[in-house]
């Protein structure tokens, strides 16, 4: 708790022993696997004394931390991986009731069966909503199985937490490690009419800051906004916070750790430090990330004029 606040990091990657010893099973794609073992988990033990940490350590630490509760994910797109991270999951969130949220991992490619296993994960599991990362399967953003899962996402009432790649980063765009620009699902038609709450990882990528100049060359978009909501992680420094709540209302932003790539601390301190009403930070630090979770799938709408 922070102030009688409960703090509920919305960005939790789920690592296991297995996982990171043998992840080509999980990955539809070769060059997939290859980034994720060649670059992603190379950075994070380079980060953290040679070795990558599992969440099972994270969730020990929490406490001391202040955090109360996280959202926790896999990473995943074929059928057997999503299947066996999404059990082993289940059984995590189970031990550690009303503290861990999970959200399943679904077999992009394959539309047909990715909504089985939404749904599965949902209705059977007890799972919250799902994570997707189209770019490692090698979709756009606005792609048909995307569209998919989402409409299906809406039929079940669950959220929808969607990974970007900061727009400053190197094949931010496309491919493995990117985020195919949140701008592309923005401009879908279909979008803007879909009851469906997502959230985009990274500030959007930094796509937020981009918001004015967006919404003068497309107003419409202000009805793709409408369905979005942002999460604070990996860490952001004062002043881009600052610069995101002149666009974005609190109760559109959730703070994360990104975990293994940060354990929160600095995300909590800089939040800290703004100025902010009681009722905003309370809403940034976890009350929107519970509301996200529970039975709710209206919020308020839009972005600042």
């Amino acid at each position: 708790m922070l102030n009688g606040a409960p703090v509920i990091d919305s960005h939790v990657h789920f690592l296991t022993g297995d996982f990171l010893a043998h992840p080509e099973p999980y990955f539809s794609s070769a060059e997939a696997a290859r980034f994720l073992t060649g670059q992603v988990l190379r950075n994070v033990a380079n980060m953290n004394g040679g070795r990558v940490p599992l969440t099972a350590e994270y969730l020990d630490g929490m406490g001391d931390r202040g955090i109360d509760g996280a959202v926790v994910f896999g990473l995943a797109d074929t059928a057997g991986g999503c299947r066996r991270l999404n059990e082993e999951l289940a059984a995590l969130c189970a031990t550690h009731k009303g503290r861990l949220h999970g959200l399943a991992s679904v077999p992009l490619p394959d539309s047909g069966a990715a909504v089985v296993e939404l749904r599965h994960a949902v209705r059977d599991l007890g799972l919250k909503g799902t994570k997707i990362y189209p770019s490692l399967s090698g979709l756009p953003m606005a792609a048909p199985q995307v569209r998919a899962v989402l409409e299906e996402a809406s039929a079940l009432g669950v959220p929808v937490v969607t990974d970007c790649s900061f727009i400053c980063w190197p094949g931010s765009g496309n491919g493995p490690g990117g985020g195919n620009l949140l701008v592309e699902l923005l401009n879908a038609p279909w979008f803007r009419t879909l009851d469906v709450r997502v959230v985009a990882a990274h500030l959007g990528g930094g796509l937020v800051f981009f918001r004015d100049l967006l919404l003068m060359f497309d107003p419409g978009m202000a009805a793709a906004l409408d369905h979005v909501w942002f999460d604070l992680s990996p860490v952001f420094p004062e002043s881009m916070l600052r610069a995101a709540l002149e666009v974005v209302p609190p109760q559109r932003l959730l703070f994360g750790s990104d975990f293994p790539f940060t354990d929160g601390r600095a995300n909590l301190r800089n939040i800290a430090a703004l100025d902010l009403p009681a009722d905003d930070r309370a809403a940034i630090l976890g009350g929107n990330a519970l509301r996200l979770l529970g039975s709710e799938t209206a919020g308020p709408k839009g972005v600042r004029p």
